[in-house]
């Protein structure tokens, strides 16, 4: 019985601990550490996608006009922002989210 019970705990662990990982954005060094950490699970192909949906993502969040009016408290919810939209993501939904913005905008 206690066995069965360890062989089901170690499946259990095993299950949660093998996703893929995701980016952490709750503070700076665990964002870094994330984004890092989440581009080097993805195949080397994938890398350079998602290097650009990265970017897309964090300047699609930029507009000009209420930085330079608003000054450093735009800099501040911009900074809050990036992270909200990356929050949480794996690289592949990175990825996918980038795509979606592109076929948005296209429009």
């Amino acid at each position: 019985m206690i066995r069965m019970i360890f062989i089901a705990l170690l499946m259990v662990v095993s299950f949660f601990g093998c996703g893929q990982p995701t980016i952490d954005a709750s503070n700076e060094e665990s964002f870094s550490f994330s984004i890092a950490r989440v581009r080097e699970s993805l195949p080397s192909e994938q890398r350079g996608r998602f290097d650009e949906a990265l970017h897309l993502l964090v300047f699609s969040r930029i507009e000009g006009d209420s930085i330079l009016s608003e000054g450093g408290a735009a800099i501040g919810i911009l900074d809050e922002e990036i992270k909200a939209a990356v929050h949480g993501k794996t690289g592949g939904q990175v990825i996918a989210e980038a795509e979606r913005f592109r076929g948005e905008r296209k429009r």
